[in-house]
């Protein structure tokens, strides 16, 4: 049995970069298309809250929220990516309903995220935690809104 690690926060720069670097691929376009991975890991680390899942201390699953709205109206979760050895066991779900709670916990009054119109399986997660669409934007991607 596979053993998983999750912590909040404890993501270096150095880490969130290399995994998104190892989950590039998985974005549709891969995210080194349209990112420079060091910079966004820069931002993520020093601006948002992280959410992790580590296997024998490699980073396996990340989600960064910004949290940052001083009206405590919106939060935005900038990325969810799980390696691909790891997809299929819930780590998303699990990381998903820990920023959520965390936004609704500190008063704000809605989540938003961006997500490819073609990534089923993410809008279908979004949906079972209660995202709805609202606005179909001309590069491919939807953006969702959970009120909480």
């Amino acid at each position: 049995m596979t053993s998983y690690k999750f912590t909040e926060n404890a993501v270096s720069i150095k880490d969130v970069e290399n995994h998104l670097n190892k989950c590039s691929e998985n974005f549709n376009p891969p995210l080194f298309t349209y990112v420079n991975i060091s910079e966004y890991a820069v931002k993520i680390v020093n601006n948002a809250q992280t959410f992790e899942f580590w296997h024998e201390n490699i980073l396996i699953g990340l989600l960064a929220i910004y949290l940052n709205d001083s009206n405590y109206e919106y939060s935005f979760i900038t990325n969810i990516s799980v390696d691909k050895n790891f997809q299929g066991l819930g780590l998303s779900k699990k990381m998903l309903d820990k920023a959520i709670n965390k936004a609704k916990t500190l008063g704000f009054k809605y989540v938003y995220l961006d997500v490819q119109s073609d990534n089923k399986k993410a809008i279908g997660l979004y949906y079972s935690r209660g995202f709805l669409m609202i606005e179909k934007k001309n590069i491919g991607l939807i953006k969702m809104i959970k009120t909480l």
